[in-house]
């Protein structure tokens, strides 16, 4: 007989080894593939979280500063304006800008317009001054000027260093306004100024600005860069600053002590702050700041108020000193001026829906 050939066959136990083997090799990758689902949607769910929380914290926040704008107008209109800023005594707000905590942990601050340099008024003078305060060269404050005056004027003549039409088309820039500024942010579509970073950094020459209209200059409530754009002596500045701290300065101080400009027809210098005022509002959580102008009309049958302008910035340019601030170095709004709720004024219905 003849042999039979050895069996090509493999054994069983080692077909089941590989298939024991495949089923783990699948096993482990199923495993792999299930944990990277997981770890996706942990980070999906992390990531909605957060922003969730962040959400409700930017609303906590608004309704915040919404609560703060509400008291500060009512302290506006029922408490008396005086030298000293908005009230009385202990209970003055005072209205240089100075912060304050509002509801819910927002700050807040008040500046007195007639303490701003107005940018569709002032002066060209003033504002070189202003600009040269603010550390930019003679020349090229002379240049922004014409361009700033050729933005809001109404014809299409030229200045020596100014910009019309034909230089805003070449720059790529929308054609000049040929109108007053709505706002200080309105600067940044002025030929030239467009280019000036250092001049919006930190707040910078819009925290010194309005475009509100007003009457008067205050020296008692202006900074000290708007003092030197309406006053000759840098050192009087530094000493009426520092008789500010004393008590109220009067029109003859700033005169006599930082060679002020003297008032005139329209623009004199009043000591008293006018109707209208800068409101600021920011919170500590939040990146943004809410700033708008506020105008008092307690006999205008539109309103007891108006807002002349807002807009939103960040919380930087608000207050250049705010991630620093500890609230416990920051004041609480003074008390309110209480009064029975039928006395308030009628001029108050808007408020309470009467």
């Amino acid at each position: 007989m003849r042999p039979k050939p050895p069996s090509t066959r493999r054994p069983r136990h080692g077909r089941r080894a590989d298939q024991g083997g495949f089923v783990l090799a699948l096993t482990l990758l199923t495993l792999a593939i299930i944990t990277v689902v997981l770890a996706y949607l942990f980070d999906r769910t992390q990531a909605e979280l957060r922003l969730a929380q962040a959400r409700n914290e930017r609303t906590d926040a608004w309704l915040a500063m919404q609560d703060t704008q509400a008291e500060v107008i009512y302290r506006l209109l029922t408490n008396p304006i005086t030298a000293q800023g908005v009230g009385n005594g202990a209970d003055v707000i005072k209205v240089d800008d100075r912060p304050y905590r509002g509801v819910r942990g927002t700050h807040v601050s008040l500046q007195d317009a007639r303490g701003l340099v107005n940018l569709n008024t002032a002066t060209d003078a003033r504002i070189q001054r202003l600009l040269a305060a603010l550390g930019v060269e003679p020349l090229q404050a002379s240049a922004l000027t014409d361009t700033l005056r050729d933005f809001t004027d109404e014809d299409d003549l030229r200045r020596l260093s100014g910009a019309e039409r034909r230089e805003y088309e070449e720059a790529k820039l929308p054609p000049p306004r040929n109108g007053p500024l709505v706002t200080p942010q309105d600067l940044r579509l002025v030929y030239g100024w467009h280019r000036q970073d250092k001049l919006f950094d930190a707040g910078g020459i819009e925290r010194f600005t309005t475009t509100a209209r007003t009457i008067g200059f205050n020296p008692t409530t202006a900074p000290a860069e708007v003092l030197q754009a309406h006053a000759a002596s840098r050192e009087g500045v530094g000493v009426l600053l520092a008789l500010r701290k004393e008590r109220p300065v009067s029109e003859l101080d700033f005169m006599t002590l930082a060679a002020g400009e003297p008032g005139t027809l329209f623009n004199p210098v009043i000591v008293i702050p006018g109707e209208t005022f800068r409101i600021t509002h920011y919170a500590p959580k939040a990146r943004w700041a809410v700033r708008y102008s506020v105008t008092l009309t307690p006999r205008s049958a539109a309103g007891p108020w108006r807002i002349d302008y807002a807009y939103r910035l960040a919380q930087s340019q608000a207050d250049p000193g705010a991630a620093a601030f500890d609230d416990r170095n920051i004041p609480a709004l003074p008390r309110r001026l209480s009064a029975p709720a039928e006395e308030m004024p009628d001029l108050l219905a808007p408020l309470f829906g009467r």
